[in-house]
């Protein structure tokens, strides 16, 4: 300035002169003498000379680079006359004020006095087409400051100041563009903002200067990008619209837009692409399309070359697009995993706790479960549950050890870390969603005996109990699933019961959420398994309210009280109980519900029912019979099997068999039969020899395609009930030349050369059996005659009687006097089948749609 006469003047006659000196003879070389002049430069605001207050507001806004500075200028009262400069001064004068009042408003407490000094208006009406870009320029920078203050914000758009900031975006000026852009950004940190800006095609014109702008374009309009993404709508619009990308000729949408700068910025550039996929991937839809467009390898590489900064905004990315579960494929097979446990192990806090939360939804994956540990992710996760996390990173690092806790391995390597303790800790944590998280954690690892003795060593239970009491705890659900896991352990069943946990949860039956409901079912289903707490929950009215949820709750609901209903049914009193609250007919609802669980909780109990003989009769005669038939056929294979049991039960009389036999049990018993499953194979055998009875079922059986290959199989592989029910079949003339023909005769053999003690006599048994019915000696003539022992077992028996046809008691009930039971016994019966329940499902994704925004300050 002191180049020119006027200004030469107007600098000494405001008294900078002296303050020059002192900056001169002063020893510290810092900004502090510079703000000496700021007191002399504000009076020469006030001069009439519009050079000289040009000249003052230029000096101001150059002395105003220095934090210190902007706090003295503005205590030496330079707002209001830079604001009346912006008023009323000449163009240069104005553009002059604005750039001081810009630098000055990166104090927090100068935007307050810039906004009440009325400085908004002039700021706005500086944008217009009539002002040179130089003014444009400087009231954008001014107003980009002052939009992180809220109120101006909302002073700025009731200015007008979105469409003019709007058309800036297409000024030919790139330091225009620029400053248009960062104000548009925030002005966007408030809804009705995002919207309007939409409105005005702004979306479209911040696109185009992602795809052709320089750099400094490009970032500055993907964080303004990235507040309107917050708006689900606007989130559309950017995947949907097209903008020419003027150095390949063609048209992109904005999702490839954004990854391309991702893929080929600078680093701020990139790492303010992948904040805006970050909120674009809050939209499910938008997940896939990201993917789509090859958005996910970038990122990665932001993670491995990137800052701290740079590595957290793509780990948010990241683990926002990682709830959908094919990116969570995708996100490892990129190599994703690796260098996000490096943030979580080595970066700054915010870093490490947004690694933590991608994690989290990528340990929803099976086999990421395994990777993770394999990363060494495992002891970073447990560190964060301590003082070092905010809340945020405690709730992530306890949800990702509740995910990985789903694959069992996990439950010992956790456990080894320290997990428990600091889990049990954070049950007293002062957040809700922390409490949750850590309880979830521990129920999962509570699914391993010897995680559960740790955990009520630690006071896990006691504290748990505490929660589950407390009316006003929102994590009571949790609580409860945690319990039914402890609850497998036969000692913690009696904790429970003592420490008076069995009210609150029976009082969840009739007052929780049917989420909360089936959590109390299940956890019921394993207390009963303790004789004195079944009794204290039989107190407290549990089977009626178990009855309520039977008939009108939700699917899964009903299921899990129809799973502690089926446990409560082993015990006499109970069953009877269940009988006169009309559970009979309730439960034959749920075996026609085509519901899976449903399905399979009913048949259990209705196995348990059948075991008494009052309800033998009580379950056909409402239908419970023809129900089980129809599941048999129908169902999922766990439904199949619990209902071929019950049946088993059931046929304890002619009628009864008679019926099963017409209604079709037979095929599905066979194919039953057929089953990989050994125990399912096993109670198809016990079923079919409970029918095999007469000599008509006894020829239905034989000649269902499948039954006596299945049956030889079953025997092969050692199975004693296949063998007795081959016995009982070949009591049958035609059936046994029918069984030796189809093979059945080499695995009886096998059986009796190497079988166990039982196997071996019921095999002798079987084989002697088909030597007494005309057409079978060719076939026995083959096995024997190259099986010495079996030859000599059946010589020193060839004057054995037939043994007697008479129906005898079932397996384990008294039998009448002098009754014989053909073969060994009359009809087999299941015992009382007590099932405890595992809590082993997976948690849900994050809040909302599964992402968590990105707010860009």
């Amino acid at each position: 300035m002191a180049f020119r006469d006027d200004m030469r003047d107007a600098i000494a006659g405001a008294g900078a002169i002296s303050a020059l000196i002192r900056l001169l003879i002063d020893s510290y070389p810092g900004a502090q003498e510079a703000a000496a002049m700021a007191l002399p430069l504000v009076r020469l605001l006030e001069a009439p000379s519009e050079s000289g207050r040009e000249a003052a507001a230029g000096a101001l806004g150059n002395l105003a680079f220095d934090d210190r500075n902007k706090v003295d200028i503005a205590e030496a009262g330079a707002i209001p006359p830079l604001t009346d400069l912006l008023r009323s001064g000449t163009e240069p004068g104005k553009e002059a004020a604005a750039g001081a009042l810009g630098n000055l408003a990166f104090n927090d407490d100068n935007k307050i006095r810039i906004r009440d000094a009325g400085a908004i208006p002039p700021l706005v009406e500086l944008l217009s087409n009539d002002a040179t870009e130089e003014a444009q320029e400087a009231s954008g920078v001014c107003l980009w400051n002052l939009s992180l203050d809220p109120q101006s914000r909302q002073m700025i758009v009731a200015c007008g100041g979105l469409p003019r900031l709007v058309g800036l975006l297409s000024s030919p000026s790139e330091r225009v563009r620029r400053t248009a852009a960062g104000a548009l950004g925030k002005l966007a940190l408030d809804e009705p903002s995002r919207v309007e800006i939409a409105r005005l095609r702004g979306i479209y014109k911040l696109l185009y200067m992602v795809a052709n702008g320089s750099e400094d374009e490009r970032e500055t309009a993907a964080n303004a990008l990235t507040n309107l993404a917050r708006n689900d709508r606007n989130r559309q619009i950017i995947a949907e619209d097209s903008v020419e990308v003027v150095r390949k000729g063609t048209k992109e949408k904005g999702i490839p837009i954004i990854v391309g700068l991702t893929d080929d910025g600078l680093d701020p550039g990139r790492v303010a692409g992948a904040k805006c996929i970050a909120n674009l991937a809050c939209n499910s839809g938008l997940q896939e399309e990201v993917a789509r467009s090859s958005g996910i390898p970038p990122l990665v590489r932001i993670l491995h070359e990137s800052e701290f900064g740079g590595k957290e905004s793509a780990a948010g990315a990241l683990g926002n697009l990682a709830c959908n579960d094919d990116n969570k494929v995708l996100v490892a097979e990129a190599g994703g995993i690796e260098p996000l446990v490096s943030l979580l192990q080595d970066g700054p806090i915010s870093g490490r706790e947004s690694a933590a939360g991608a994690l989290w939804n990528l340990a929803m994956n099976e086999d990421n479960r395994v990777a993770i540990p394999q990363a060494d992710g495992i002891r970073p996760l447990v560190e964060l549950l301590g003082d070092i996390s905010t809340e945020a990173g405690k709730e992530a690092s306890a949800v990702c050890l509740w995910n990985l806790a789903c694959n069992a391995d996990n439950r010992v390597l956790i456990a080894a870390e320290s997990a428990i303790p600091a889990l049990v800790r954070l049950l007293s944590h002062g957040e809700s969603k922390v409490r949750k998280a850590a309880c979830g954690a521990l129920g999962k690892l509570a699914l391993l005996g010897e995680n559960r003795k740790e955990i009520h060593r630690h006071q896990g239970t006691a504290r748990m109990m505490e929660m589950v009491k407390d009316p006003r705890g929102t994590e009571r659900e949790v609580v409860l699933s945690a319990l039914t896991n402890l609850a497998l352990s036969s000692h913690l069943r009696t904790a429970i019961g003592n420490a008076g946990g069995v009210p609150p949860i029976v009082e969840f039956l009739s007052t929780g959420t049917p989420a909360a409901q089936a959590s109390a079912s299940n956890a019921i289903a394993n207390l009963v398994c303790n004789a004195q707490v079944k009794d204290k929950i039989m107190e407290q009215g549990a089977i009626p309210l178990l009855m309520v949820l039977l008939r009108g709750a939700p699917e899964a609901t009903a299921a899990a009280a129809a799973g502690a209903l089926a446990n409560l049914a082993c015990d006499k009193a109970c069953s009877a109980e269940i009988i006169r609250e009309g559970g009979l007919q309730a439960l034959c609802d749920l075996l026609a519900s085509g519901h899976a669980g449903c399905q399979e909780a009913a048949a259990r109990a209705m196995m348990n029912l059948s075991l008494y003989d009052d309800n033998k009769t009580a379950i056909p005669e409402c239908g419970g019979d023809a129900a089980l038939v129809w599941v048999l056929g129908e169902g999922s294979p766990a439904a199949r099997q619990a209902s071929a049991a019950a049946l088993t039960n059931l046929c304890w009389s002619a009628e009864i068999r008679a019926k099963a036999c017409q209604l079709g049990a037979i095929p599905s018993l066979v194919l039953l039969l057929g089953e990989e499953d050994e125990l399912a194979m096993d109670t198809a055998a016990k079923a079919l020899y409970n029918l095999a009875w007469t000599e008509e079922a006894k020829q239905l059986i034989t000649n269902e395609p499948g039954a006596v290959e299945h049956l030889s199989d079953c025997i092969a592989l050692g199975n004693l009930n296949a063998i007795m029910t081959l016995r009982r079949l070949a009591e049958h003339e035609a059936s046994a030349v029918a069984i030796a023909q189809e093979g059945a005769l080499p695995p009886l053999a096998s059986q009796f050369r190497s079988g166990g003690e039982a196997q071996r006599k019921a095999a002798l048994d079987c084989i002697k059996t088909l030597a007494n019915a005309p057409g079978t000696k060719p076939m026995l003539s083959e096995v024997v005659g190259s099986d010495p022992e079996l030859r000599k077992a059946l010589k020193a028996n060839k004057f054995m009687k037939k043994l007697a046809k008479g129906l005898a008691q079932p397996f384990g009930l008294r039998r009448s006097p002098g009754a014989k039971g053909a073969g060994g016994g009359g009809p087999d019966e299941h015992s009382a089948h007590l099932e405890t329940v595992e809590k082993d499902t997976e948690t849900v994704n994050k809040v909302g749609v599964g992402a968590r925004e990105v707010v860009n300050y």
